[in-house]
């Protein structure tokens, strides 16, 4: 996910909005300096969802947008990212409830915490993560953009909305997935 935010960061900023950006994270969070000036991530290197969070809170900020806005797009970024052309193929053939299955196992090969549980019937999914330390609009944009577009490359007409969010009181977070 960091990886492909910074690619995300790339290519909607400008040099200089870049440089800002990742100086501003580099003072909020100078235990992670080194990984943020370097700009990459080794596969088995942690990166704090605090960072990342607020690498799209501060271009949100430079570029005048509402920073779930913003995550939501960095979120279907890193998804086409992270999609191969052979996984694409798969997706265009596999039936959307069981790509959706595929979604905690995902999860944890993202994320050293949390559990997602997925229920799915008829034409629509529920998805619950659990046990997920660091909450907020922003990881939750993010992930919901990650949703969206696997749920659309499977179906056109599937919609992802975060419909539970810690953030703002709920006790777990949760999204649908419909199509």
């Amino acid at each position: 996910p960091y990886r492909a935010l910074v690619h995300f960061l790339d290519k909607e900023l400008d040099s200089a909005t870049r440089a800002r950006v990742f100086d501003s994270a580099a003072r909020e969070f100078p235990e992670s300096e080194s990984l943020i000036r370097r700009r990459l991530v080794i596969a088995s290197e942690l990166v704090p969802v605090a960072l990342m969070d607020h690498l799209v809170k501060a271009a949100a900020v430079e570029v005048g947008v509402p920073a779930v806005t913003l995550a939501q797009r960095a979120g279907r970024a890193g998804a086409e990212e992270a999609s191969t052309l052979i996984f694409r193929f798969a997706m265009a053939v596999i039936s959307i409830p069981n790509l959706i299955r595929k979604i905690p196992p995902g999860w944890k090969q993202l994320y050293s915490h949390g559990t997602m549980n997925v229920q799915c019937e008829a034409n629509r999914a529920d998805v619950e993560l659990l046990d997920f330390p660091v909450v907020s609009d922003v990881t939750c944009g993010r992930v919901t953009g990650w949703f969206e577009w696997f749920a659309q490359a499977a179906d056109r007409s599937a919609a992802a909305s975060h419909v539970r969010c810690r953030a703002t009181g709920a006790t777990s977070e949760g999204w649908v997935i419909e199509w």
